[in-house]
């Protein structure tokens, strides 16, 4: 009779459990001292998202009795195990927030919202909560911009996954193919939020047996279903509007063929660029952005034209002909031979030999307007100079034969 009784009480206690809301303070107290325990990321929005949270409120029950913890919390957790795997919580609707928000003032839409999710299983509780609440009568305006993806208010420090440089190079630096990304670290804080489908196939790749297959997608020129991902590119028009009423400006020579010779290599100029373009840091910034780079992108070093690629591409094309002085113009024209750098590097890919012309020291279309300063020759042998008045050294042959002549010629007189 009395194990009966006991047995009612039990089931009592179990259905009462499960009839209770989920209890994030007794979840903290009771399963964090136990193997494998893992904080729910924002426990009370995960509950006020999830009303029917039966399973893992019965299991916290029963893990909250003498000896159960450990079996049981691993069931209560936000990744449940065991007999609450199937008890599947809310994730964020992409569908829902777009339906929903696009019509509110200063609605964003998320830069890849399905691998945001993806990335974030876990982690957008809050955004998920005020969505649903948003989708509610009256509620959109206020409730929206918490469910953003750059959230603010209640959801402001919900933080979203961000690309990991360092385990990218753990990860990938073993695979085939693989390229260590230039300037990662800026990269990353130049594209904010735009790294969702790189983030979330660097999470897959640092999976077992996934790193030969996922690395590609997470590249800096990732390629499968994160190859239209595209990476912010330096803003030649942003350059001139932010930075030409700044102390020292120059603008670039050729900014848009140095950004396409350049495609993965001015990144550190891109954020610094974007940094200069918000309120009152134009005059620190814009330095860094400059062609002629200083501070923390002093060392981001611009293609140069590849003498040697010109060369071994372009000898065999019609009309081909040697620069006079190759290393010595490129010297004497340290910025100035973007157009040339651009067109070379696309000469150097199958089938574009059509483009060595564009290349040439006496350079033909795009290039035709770029001109080049003259520079000091590279040969050892001493030959006489003259100084243009330009500032520029022109080789005068014959020049001291020419003036002794002519002396000769005057005394006679």
């Amino acid at each position: 009779m009395a194990q009966q009784v006991l047995a009612t009480l039990i089931m009592a206690l179990c259905l009462s459990w499960a009839s209770a809301a989920f209890n994030c303070s007794l979840y903290a107290s009771t399963c964090s001292g136990t193997p494998g325990y893992t904080a729910y990321s924002d426990c009370s929005d995960t509950v006020a998202a999830n009303p029917n949270m039966t399973c893992r409120a019965y299991h916290l029950g029963v893990a909250a009795t003498a000896d159960n913890a450990i079996e049981h919390c691993p069931h209560a957790a936000q990744d449940a195990t065991g007999p609450c795997v199937n008890e599947t919580l809310k994730s964020f609707n992409c569908s829902l927030y777009a339906s929903t928000c696009s019509g509110t003032p200063g609605y964003k839409a998320y830069t890849g919202c399905s691998d945001t999710v993806k990335a974030n299983p876990l982690g957008m509780v809050c955004r998920t909560y005020h969505l649903g609440v948003a989708a509610t009568g009256g509620n959109a305006d206020t409730h929206c911009p918490h469910a953003a993806q750059d959230a603010t208010g209640p959801c402001v420090n919900e933080t979203l996954k961000s690309f990991d440089c360092s385990l990218y190079a753990s990860t990938c630096s073993a695979t085939a193919g693989y390229k260590a990304y230039t300037g990662c670290s800026d990269t990353v804080k130049a594209n904010p939020l735009g790294m969702v489908c790189r983030t979330y196939h660097l999470g897959v790749a640092a999976t077992a047996d996934n790193a030969e297959t996922h690395c590609p997608h997470a590249a800096q020129d990732a390629t499968g279903p994160c190859a239209t991902e595209t990476l912010k590119s330096f803003n030649c028009s942003l350059y001139a509007s932010t930075c030409s009423g700044t102390p020292g400006y120059k603008a670039y020579a050729g900014c848009s063929d140095t950004v396409k010779a350049n495609p993965l290599g001015m990144v550190c100029r891109t954020y610094h660029l974007g940094v200069a373009a918000t309120a009152n840091n134009a005059e620190t910034h814009c330095p860094h952005a400059a062609q002629d780079a200083t501070g923390p992108c002093a060392t981001e070093t611009l293609k140069s034209f590849n003498c040697s690629l010109y060369a071994s591409t372009c000898s065999e094309t019609a009309g081909y002909k040697a620069y006079a002085d190759c290393s010595a113009t490129v010297a004497a024209n340290p910025l100035g031979m973007v157009c040339r750098t651009y067109h070379l590097g696309v000469a150097a890919k199958p089938g574009n030999a059509m483009h060595c012309p564009n290349a040439a020291e006496n350079a033909t279309g795009p290039c035709a307007a770029e001109v080049l300063s003259v520079g000091v020759p590279t040969s050892t042998t001493s030959r006489p100079t003259a100084t243009m008045a330009s500032g520029e050294s022109r080789l005068i042959p014959g020049m001291m034969m020419l003036l002794s002549v002519r002396g000769l010629i005057n005394a006679n007189n």
